[in-house]
């Protein structure tokens, strides 16, 4: 196997673009109003209350997150002040987000054993920063990113060198991503049965071997879970493995919840933080009120113009502060109610759109934003020749490592088990890439970008290896 340079010195570059990436961060204009250097994210508060309320009254509540981000705030809380541990904990995220690129890239080696693959990877993923950018933010995402990444190092290690603890701290690692976002539990679940898959196929004496590995892959998970289900159970009288509940519970009234499931129905846009979305317009939103638009197809059956402003009167009266609360629960239960009835007849009157055009709409919503994304505020027209230079290079390299990479795990996983002595590793990475590719815009219809953040650096990484079987690297 070729040598590389020594670690500190990737280490210290790739921390080094990180931190730049950052500070040209600060420079943007501070949308947040916080005036710090992190910045703030529609979600950020439901992180965080829960610590403050820990703190002020002994008390986790609300409780609906699971604590993986709770967990970093509540130790650094404990010895700083609110402000000072927003941009302590943004600091840290930098700095993991750097040793991923060099753990990225020493995954890619370990695999390949080419310290070419290891160069591409590594600079590819610091020329791209699609997840990058969400290191200045105060959200799950660069944690789990990075979380990601190390997990999956230690499971190529524990895999190649059959190396016991490198599973249990793979393990640490997966049940912190699963702490950050439950969802990648069922990654978990399919890796670990790719595994054992994988095992059967060799000798009864892999087999035997590889469980050792693979319970103690999963162990730090059954622990950690097992203590937060006992807490949950403590606290609520019910069995919850994850989130309480798994949905988010709404603010004060019950239409929100409906309004998701209906815009889902048919392809809405549902984020809040996201420009023209459809619930904005549902809840009179003047100021995006002309640039919002309805497919023709929501209006052909059962649903008419009509509905739809019948439903906006309803959801706005809800939202209207002049009214009693007690008319504005009455207007609340009406909109629940028409929500759930206009989601039926979707499903009913347009089966072929509602399960096959709407998952293959947020597809492609999921792949359309640029990888300049949160880089530049001002529009394209108004940046300088410099500007749009780099955006216009990086934002080709960014839809180059989506298309490769996607095709690449999917290509993998198909042709690889047909050789699985060959490509079990190439598989393994490409699980992760196919995974989030389905869980959020098809299965979960949550095209959101900040979704996609924790499988683009294994992008990069599955086209790699494909280039480097093709003999392309």
């Amino acid at each position: 196997m070729q040598r590389l340079l020594k670690p500190y010195i990737y280490i210290i570059v790739a921390i080094s673009v990180r931190l730049l990436l950052f500070f040209y961060q600060t420079t943007l204009p501070d949308t947040d109003g916080m005036d710090m250097f992190a910045r703030y994210g529609c979600d950020t508060p439901s992180y965080f209350n829960p610590v403050e309320n820990l703190i002020e009254n002994g008390t986790y509540n609300p409780d609906f997150r699971m604590p993986g981000y709770a967990a970093p705030y509540y130790v650094l809380r404990l010895f700083l002040t609110v402000p000072d541990t927003y941009e302590l904990l943004a600091l840290l995220q930098v700095l993991l987000s750097g040793l991923a690129v060099y753990f990225l890239a020493l995954t890619a080696f370990y695999i390949t054993g080419s310290k070419r693959v290891f160069h591409v990877v590594f600079i590819v993923s610091l020329l791209t920063f699609y997840n990058a950018v969400y290191d200045a933010y105060l959200l799950t995402e660069s944690f789990c990113t990075s979380a990601g990444i190390f997990a999956v190092y230690f499971l190529v290690k524990g895999l190649k060198n059959k190396s016991l603890l490198s599973y249990l701290v793979s393990g640490v690692f997966f049940c912190w991503m699963i702490f950050l976002k439950p969802v990648y539990l069922g990654l978990l679940l399919i890796i670990l049965a790719f595994l054992i898959f994988l095992f059967i196929r060799k000798t009864t004496r892999s087999l035997s071997s590889g469980l050792s590995g693979l319970l103690l892959l999963m162990l730090p998970f059954v622990v950690v879970d097992t203590l937060w289900v006992v807490r949950n159970y403590n606290t609520h009288g019910r069995v919850r493995l994850l989130t309480n509940p798994f949905f988010a519970p709404p603010d004060a009234f019950v239409y929100q919840r409906p309004m998701t499931k209906f815009l889902q129905s048919w392809g809405g846009t549902h984020s809040v933080w996201l420009p023209h979305g459809h619930n904005l317009w549902f809840e009179g939103n003047k100021e995006e009120e002309g640039l919002i638009r309805f497919p023709a197809h929501l209006v052909e059956g059962t649903v008419n113009k009509d509905s739809l402003f019948m439903l906006r009167e309803y959801i706005m009266s809800v939202r209207d502060t002049t009214l009693t609360m007690e008319e504005r629960l009455y207007y609340d239960t009406l909109a629940a109610q028409a929500l759930e009835r206009f989601t039926g007849y979707v499903k009913d009157e347009q089966p072929l759109m509602h399960y096959i055009g709407v998952p293959l709409h947020y597809l492609r919503i999921f792949y359309a934003v640029p990888g300049t994304y949160l880089l530049f505020i001002k529009p394209f027209n108004e940046l300088s020749y410099l500007q749009k230079t780099f955006l216009l290079i990086i934002a080709c390299l960014h839809y180059l490592v989506l298309a490769g990479g996607s095709i690449s795990a999917i290509w993998v996983c198909v042709s690889g088990f047909f050789n699985l002595r060959r490509d079990a590793l190439h598989i393994l990475v490409s699980l992760i890439v196919i995974f989030t590719i389905l869980i959020f815009p098809v299965i979960l219809r949550m095209p959101d970008a900040r979704f996609m953040a924790p499988a683009f650096p294994f992008m990069i990484l599955t086209f790699a290896l494909l280039l480097k079987t093709q003999k392309f690297l």
